[in-house]
């Protein structure tokens, strides 16, 4: 994860996601990947493929 100009990135493997208003990310021991994010007021938990 990276901030650019206020906004946050989050980068998996040779994929780039945002710019978010805020973000994290975490793994599960099935090895799925989530993104939870800010963007526009708007809380979003998304699986990542």
């Amino acid at each position: 994860m990276y901030i650019k100009d206020g906004k946050y990135y989050i980068q998996i493997n040779d994929k780039t996601y945002g710019p978010y208003d805020k973000a994290v990310f975490t793994f599960t021991k099935e090895s799925k990947a989530f993104i939870g994010y800010i963007k526009d007021k708007e809380l979003v938990i998304e699986e990542v493929e």
